[in-house]
């Protein structure tokens, strides 16, 4: 891992920085509950379509969505730093943690992701984005990753649809970057009851990096994050202070 010196202060020298992805049809607030407890500087990356980037058109693309991820994350760079994402955001940390390898600079402490089968293994689920509207909020509802309060406000469904569409779509047509690993650790975060992932497989990431790669798992299905936040945090908390 390359150690650097950022805006003239010694990369080690700065409290570690977490750049949060979320998944899909959510945006940064999903993070925000961390920055109280955490341990370390927690920096959700905001998505284009949602909350104070509603005026923005969604991106259908996990490439793009890296590629806008990559210019906001190298300027908010400030010492150590790492990745996290969970499910469409585990596609985008993944794909920015590779824009950042070909580049001239210090590179992660660590990729994290959270609820998402390898790159190199089919998802596990069914496609959507082509749904129409009635079907796709029937979908989400059953998924259960959107407040069960919300699909009884056709207000916020509406402005909710294009942005889940998009979401979807970006992750139907996910082609991961291959034939490159990673010089930086992968840690796997799932629930252990998650239907999105094959959890026996998880271990899998190790193919995609030529370091060490951890595999945590925490009760609850696929959005266990917000009921394990304790737990989770402390986890990252250990991994990125022992830099394995």
């Amino acid at each position: 891992m390359t150690n650097g010196t950022i805006g003239g202060r010694a990369s080690d020298q700065a409290p570690i920085t977490l750049f949060c992805f979320a998944h899909a049809g959510a945006g940064a607030s999903a993070y925000r509950p961390w920055t109280a407890s955490a341990p370390f500087r927690v920096v959700p990356v905001q998505y284009p379509g949602r909350e104070e980037r509603l005026g923005e058109a969604p991106v259908p693309d996990i490439s793009r969505l890296a590629g806008l991820a990559e210019t906001e994350v190298i300027s908010r760079i400030d010492g150590r730093y790492a990745l996290f994402g969970h499910s469409m955001g585990a596609m985008v940390a993944y794909e920015l943690a590779h824009r950042i390898r070909v580049r001239d600079m210090p590179q992660p402490a660590a990729l994290i992701v959270s609820g998402r089968q390898p790159p190199h293994h089919p998802s596990r689920l069914v496609a959507v984005s082509h749904l129409d509207d009635a079907a796709l909020v029937r979908e989400m509802a059953a998924m259960g990753g959107t407040p069960a309060e919300v699909w009884d406000h056709p207000e916020l469904v509406e402005l909710l649809l294009p942005i889940l569409r998009a979401d979807f779509r970006a992750c139907e047509t996910w082609q991961p970057t291959a034939g490159f690993q990673l010089d930086i650790p992968i840690h796997v975060f799932s629930g252990a009851d998650d239907d999105h992932v094959l959890v026996e497989r998880l271990g899998d990431w190790q193919r995609h990096t030529v370091r060490g790669c951890t595999v945590s798992l925490f009760p609850g299905g696929h959005f266990y994050l917000p009921a394990a936040r304790t737990d989770v945090i402390a986890r990252i908390a250990a991994l990125l202070a022992n830099r394995v």
